[in-house]
C-alpha cells in the first residue's frame, strides 16, 4: 500500500506557500465534495484524503512532524549508521554565519546542559 502523502493529494510541492495550498484545497474539495458528486464513493474518499491532507499541511506544527518524519524515513535507507557493518559517520562540521566551524555534536551537549540546568535536572 503506498503511504500517504499529503503534497501528492493537494498536488502542491512541499515548499509550498499556506496560500497555495488553501487554494489547492479549495479547488479539489470543491471538485470532490460529496454535495457535487452524491452517490460517488470514489469522490467521497478521494474528499476524505483532500481534507486529511489539508489538515495536516494547514497547521505548521503537523506540517513539520510531518516533514520532519519523512526526511527520517527517507534517510533511514542511505546506509548511515551502524546496521549492516557499516560505521557510524562522525558528527559533522558545518560552517557557523561567521565563516567559522561549528561542531553541531558540541552544540548539542551545550543546549542539552542549559535544557538541564534551566529545569534543575542533576546528572
Amino acid at each position: 500500500m503506498k503511504s500517504f502523502n499529503p503534497y501528492e493529494v493537494l498536488n502542491v510541492k512541499q515548499g509550498a506557500t499556506k496560500d497555495e495550498i488553501r487554494k489547492a484545497y479549495r479547488a479539489l474539495a470543491r471538485k470532490y465534495h460529496p454535495d457535487s458528486n452524491p452517490g460517488d464513493k470514489v469522490a467521497e474518499e478521494k474528499f476524505k484524503q483532500i481534507s486529511e491532507a489539508y489538515d495536516i499541511l494547514s497547521d505548521d506544527v503537523k506540517k513539520a512532524d510531518y516533514d520532519r518524519e519523512q526526511r527520517q524515513t527517507s534517510s533511514a535507507g542511505t546506509g548511515r549508521g551502524t546496521a549492516g557493518g557499516v560505521k557510524k559517520q562522525p558528527a559533522q562540521r558545518r560552517t557557523g554565519s561567521q565563516g567559522t566551524k561549528v561542531d553541531m555534536g558540541e552544540e548539542f551537549k551545550k543546549s542539552q546542559q542549559q535544557f538541564n540546568d534551566f529545569f534543575g535536572f542533576k546528572f
